[in-house]
């Protein structure tokens, strides 16, 4: 019987691909400047999909004044947390996504 790669490779590109989203999480938050704490501790997860062709992660938070933070105004700067967190966490889920690539295939191969 023929074996499937993508039985051996499909669950280390979705634990990487998940760990990957909380790692955007996680850099958003160390970059979020904190008067009471409300913005930072209200960035979360809202969904990770690994069904189907399209694979998404979606961090976000629901405090009204976030736009704000991160794009400035006339009166303050950009803080620019999601993008800045943003630009960390892709790398790291490049090397997390290779790691998972290589992983699964050698598990194919053996």
């Amino acid at each position: 019987m023929k074996k499937n790669p993508e039985e051996f490779v499909l669950p280390h590109l979705r634990k990487a691909f998940t760990e990957s989203i909380a790692d955007f999480e996680k850099q958003v938050k160390i970059r979020t400047p904190v008067d009471t704490g409300r913005l930072r501790n209200s960035i979360h997860v809202e969904s990770v999909n690994t069904d189907g062709e399209v694979w998404e992660g979606i961090v976000g938070t629901d405090v009204e004044y976030a736009p704000f933070v991160e794009y400035g105004t006339s009166k303050m700067a950009p803080r620019a947390m999601f993008r800045h967190g943003k630009g960390i966490a892709e790398k790291r889920m490049r090397k997390k996504i290779q790691q998972a690539l290589k992983m699964g295939i050698q598990e194919y191969l053996k």
